[in-house]
């Protein structure tokens, strides 16, 4: 109602409108000099302009797929470049960027998360296949044979790290040591039905041809240094012929003319074709599967669930010269260690004795030793010696033989024949052969000596008795030869019994018979009976001599 008055009223209806058109104009003004504040109408107060001025000022905050007048284009989401904002000009607090923009990662278009699982992927140096044959072997370590494989990780470390260094300096692939882990499971001592031994498992033939010694005392193929060098010449031999790792593995295995044959039978070079047949042994199908699964789980081995592995530590030796015919034992205690830890870093040694053969052997001592050594060098003492007999002396068991009275006769310790023999009661075996030490004191030349007098005395007194007792029984006694037909039910025994004859007699005269020859009805023997026994047994010999 108030309203509807003014209106009415002429004076009021004039400043209406005046105000209505100042109004309108103030607007207008404002909307085109926004930019300015100096040519800011009246109407606005001076607080006003200043907190127009601040806004125009601070720069806006970054949005992705907008455009700002006098700012950088905007970004694409899908980029990732560095940006650095400008700091703040007003007093308020200055606008904070995310992470992302702060830290973006270094490489365009890739994925932290990716990146790191690409520097974090273990690298191989032999060829990697993955199929249905690798898969079954990984999940075979990973169930049936788990406590097998945990046990040859935990005993890789003491090996791998000289291996490598011993593949590499032969140009080859260090990842090849996962070939002895499937070989022996780095076992220096392993041995095989086929008599390979050592953790490369060679077989005495392969070994001597690339350098490895094999005989009574000693055997290379045990060592794990000498061993590896053998198979890294085997190997880069074996690479040089099929141009290929996995044939090479497959060649190692099965040998290479087996091999050779397999390519020429079915043309082809490719091993994942040739255990498609079965020409090569399932051994060798299995092979190169097995090596690599071995290699992958060996790499990652928590990837496939071996967590808590208590690694070996790598061997750590000290080399030595020491005198042939010695003891380990003898040995340990010079170096004031442990004999166990001897035969760990020389399990070349097959008798746990220096080769007597050799002046000089050398071993392999524990780390910081080698002084002690040197100091009590002089108190080594050869065990075995060069005698008449050969480098040492052996005996067979015989019935009733011990170890105390095979002491006495040797005159020597009977701990001395269980160390050197591996015995450790006292059960001996007939037919057995004992290495019998020789040298320990300077009487046993003299008694061998007079131990052998005596015994080729007692042989030739005996033979020349028999010989008596042959001629006074044959001046005695006449013989007739005679030719006896075997009847059913007779043997060696019960003919020689009947004759009064002994059986060696009768083997004696006839060379085809022996003491367990089968007697048949109607067989022929030549006797040398008694005429005595001929006259006692008339139908007998009535029906048998002719």
């Amino acid at each position: 109602m108030r309203f509807k008055g003014i209106i009415q009223n002429p004076v009021g209806l004039f400043f209406c409108l005046l105000f209505l058109s100042t109004g309108f104009w103030g607007c207008a003004s404002v909307k085109h000099n926004t930019s300015s504040s100096a040519e800011a109408p009246a109407i606005f107060s001076q607080k006003s302009v200043a907190s127009l001025k601040q806004i125009d000022e601070t720069p806006p905050a970054l949005t992705y797929g907008s455009d700002i007048q006098g700012q950088e284009p905007a970004l694409n989401i899908h980029q990732r470049v560095s940006t650095t904002l400008p700091p703040s000009r007003g007093p308020e607090t200055p606008l904070k960027a995310s992470s992302e923009d702060t830290n973006p990662p270094k490489e365009v278009g890739l994925p932290t998360t990716e990146k790191k699982k690409r520097e974090e992927k273990p690298l191989f140096d032999i060829p990697i296949v993955m199929n249905p044959l690798v898969e079954n072997f990984v999940h075979y370590y990973q169930t049936t044979g788990r406590r097998q494989f945990s046990i040859w990780l935990a005993r890789s470390e003491r090996y791998i790290p000289m291996m490598r260094k011993v593949l590499k300096d032969h140009g080859l692939p260090t990842d090849l040591v996962y070939l002895a882990m499937i070989e022996s499971g780095f076992n220096p001592r392993a041995y095989s039905n086929r008599r390979a031994s050592g953790p490369w498992q060679f077989i005495s033939g392969t070994g001597r041809k690339y350098g490895l010694r094999v005989n009574y005392w000693i055997d290379e193929r045990r060592d794990p240094e000498k061993s590896t060098i053998a198979a890294a010449r085997y190997l880069k031999d074996l690479y040089d012929q099929f141009e290929s790792w996995h044939l090479a593995a497959a060649a190692y295995n099965c040998g290479e003319g087996k091999l050779s044959r397999a390519i020429k039978r079915y043309k082809t070079e490719d091993y994942w074709q040739l255990i498609r047949h079965h020409y090569l042994k399932r051994e060798t199908r299995a092979y190169v599967p097995q090596m690599i699964a071995a290699a992958l789980i060996a790499k990652e081995p928590e990837k496939y669930g071996f967590k808590n592995i208590q690694y070996q530590e790598p061997l750590k030796y000290e080399k030595a010269l020491v005198p042939g015919g010695v003891p380990l034992r003898d040995i340990a205690r010079a170096c004031h260690c442990e004999e166990q830890t001897l035969r760990m870093l020389n399990p070349e040694l097959v008798r746990r004795c220096t080769p007597p053969y050799t002046k000089h052997f050398i071993v392999k001592i524990p780390q910081g030793t080698q002084n002690t050594l040197a100091m009590n060098m002089n108190k080594l003492r050869s065990v075995v010696k060069l005698t008449p007999n050969g480098w040492i002396q052996t005996h067979t068991v015989r019935r009733g033989d011990t170890l105390y009275g095979i002491s006495l006769k040797y005159k020597v310790r009977v701990s001395d024949v269980r160390y050197l023999n591996h015995i450790s009661g006292s059960l001996l075996r007939i037919g057995q052969r004992l290495l019998i030490p020789a040298g320990r004191s300077r009487r046993y030349k003299a008694t061998a000596q007079r131990h052998r007098h005596h015994v080729r005395k007692a042989k030739l007194s005996s033979r020349r008795s028999k010989i008596r007792t042959a001629q006074r029984t044959s001046q005695g006694r006449r013989y007739k030869e005679i030719v006896y037909v075997v009847r059913k039910g007779d043997n060696l025994w019960s003919i020689a019994r009947s004759f009064n004859i002994h059986v060696r007699d009768i083997c004696k005269l006839n060379p085809h018979v022996s003491r367990y020859t089968l007697l048949r009805p109607r067989d022929r023997l030549k006797l040398r009976v008694p005429m005595a026994k001929l006259s006692s047994v008339p139908i007998l010999t009535s029906q048998a001599v002719q």
